[in-house]
């Protein structure tokens, strides 16, 4: 099974208990895994100009799900704005793109962007999506995003 769905269902487990699998999917638009994430941008804020100056590097794709995991573990969405720019570069560039992805869902009408298991509260369903989508996520964009890849 992929790492990710591993970690995302070790944290349900942990939040939820054994009877997380049977729990009614709680359905999220893109709208509303907007508004989940987007307590990260002021995490990332403080750090931006130092950020953006610094080259996306995908060696550092292992550092970044391991903060999503340390994320998972303190609940504390610090964590993602902690280390080095180019680990930090690499979480704002997925951050970015996801919320690109999840926009443009939004205005395609699709009613459903991603589900989670019922019982979480705001702040697990926001690190449980980024378990989901932002852990090990292949950007859909070249660095940079949508605009470029024109």
């Amino acid at each position: 099974m992929d790492d990710k769905y591993t970690a995302a269902e070790a944290f349900f487990l942990r939040c939820l208990g054994e009877g997380w699998r049977t729990a009614a999917p709680v359905r999220l638009s893109g709208e509303e895994v907007t508004a989940l994430l987007w307590p990260f941008n002021e995490v990332f804020r403080p750090r931006l100009s130092e950020v953006e100056q610094v080259a996306y590097d995908p060696r550092f794709d292992a550092a970044a799900d391991s903060a999503i995991d340390d994320l998972s573990m303190t609940m504390d969405i610090e964590v993602l704005g902690q280390g080095p720019a180019e680990l930090v570069r690499v979480l704002l560039e997925r951050h970015k793109q996801l919320l690109v992805v999840a926009q443009a869902n939004q205005r395609a009408g699709t009613h459903v962007f991603t589900t989670l298991p019922y019982g979480l509260s705001p702040d697990q369903q926001r690190v449980g999506v980024a378990l989901l989508w932002l852990r090990g996520m292949q950007l859909p964009w070249p660095p940079g995003g949508p605009e470029v890849a024109k």
